[in-house]
């Protein structure tokens, strides 16, 4: 078990702090493409306790500036994406996505005022569906080559949502194995997680090897083979700094998955789940499993209809679950082995909040 010290070291990520300063030295993803359109609704954003905006010139280049003016401090949500860049709704400045001042309508000098003024303004690369940041303070590096991230569109499927708990909290669910065949399977012998090689086991040892981008976590396990005797069934996961986890695949689904817990602030993480294939499209019906859930039940990626809308202002609108605290998960005990439809749909998995309950 940490600390408290050390805890406390590993999950503070605001501007200062060590983890925070750490955090910055990495590209982070923070929004998906699909999210800013061309002279669209700008988009909060929520990074290393940092709130900022996001949006889509008329150009196509994608900006994150401070989400309040520098003027008067009027919410940039709120401005007015046009003409290749921000304009607040307030008094008309209009920023580029470089954080350059274009425009001072009701400024008499606005010519001079505009080489003086600046939005906080972090470059941003886009690659295949996804938005990264360099909030660092240093020239930042090429992105980082991730498989999932270079393999043409057909072959990978993206998702985001917002976890109601630290960034720590969320890696480290992902990348302990013994949990699995306990929370994400039924008190009953059906379903397809009690058929995991998993199940057979639920004392699995554990085995880290540090090297220089992260830690190789193997859980091994005892399993019977086709002799009815035992032998070793070992996974590995994988932990890349400073917030990748990375899963190997089950028998069932051949594609290889993983996430970015990126910190939104002390208490909240936004999650990128993505799934791929290295060679091949994903199958079509693994998209609509992703898209629609399974039968009632959600899966690894929310499904469409999880989502519960915040307003605008709020980081992230459309990204909060509405399987919640407040909500209790959707979870109903009486019926947590029920097989019938009307239990299926009632049934919800609780398990990507369930640390939630930690804080």
């Amino acid at each position: 078990m940490l600390s408290r010290e050390d805890n406390e070291q590993l999950v503070r990520v605001g501007p200062g702090t060590p983890m925070g300063t750490l955090m910055r030295q990495y590209w982070i993803p923070f929004l998906l493409s699909r999210d800013v359109l061309a002279d669209g609704q700008p988009h909060r954003v929520r990074v290393l306790c940092e709130d900022l905006v996001a949006f889509r010139d008329s150009s196509g280049r994608v900006g994150l500036v401070d989400h309040a003016c520098p003027h008067r401090g009027a919410p940039m949500v709120f401005a007015r994406n046009e003409d290749d860049g921000l304009r607040c709704m307030y008094h008309g400045w209009k920023f580029a996505v470089d954080g350059s001042c274009k425009q001072m309508p009701a400024e008499p000098n606005g010519e001079r005022m505009c080489q003086r003024v600046r939005i906080k303004a972090y470059p941003v690369q886009e690659r295949h569906g996804v938005l990264w940041a360099w909030m660092g303070s240093d020239s930042p590096p090429p992105l980082p080559d991730l498989e999932w991230n270079l393999v043409p569109d057909e072959q990978v499927a993206l998702s985001m949502r917002i976890q109601e708990c630290n960034w720590l909290q969320a890696l480290e669910g992902e990348i302990d194995s013994a949990h699995a065949a306990i929370l994400h399977g039924r008190v009953d012998a059906a379903g397809t997680i009690n058929q995991w090689r998993q199940a057979a086991d639920l004392m699995p040892a554990f085995e880290c090897v540090v090297h220089d981008a992260g830690v190789h976590i193997a859980s091994r396990r005892k399993v019977p083979d086709a002799q009815g005797q035992g032998q070793d069934y070992i996974r590995v996961n994988q932990f890349l700094l400073p917030f990748w986890t990375l899963v190997p695949p089950q028998k069932q689904f051949p594609e290889l998955s993983g996430h970015a817990w990126v910190p939104m602030d002390d208490e909240h993480t936004l999650c990128l789940m993505f799934s791929y294939h290295p060679s091949q499209p994903l199958y079509e019906k693994s998209r609509q499993v992703f898209k629609q859930g399974h039968k009632g039940r959600e899966t690894g990626h929310p499904s469409d209809t999880s989502f519960e809308p915040r307003p605008v202002m709020q980081p992230y609108p459309h990204y909060w679950s509405r399987f919640n605290r407040a909500t209790g998960y959707g979870f109903d005990k009486p019926i947590d082995t029920n097989d019938t439809a009307e239990g299926r749909q009632r049934n919800r998995r609780v398990e990507f909040h369930i640390l939630e309950q930690n804080n």
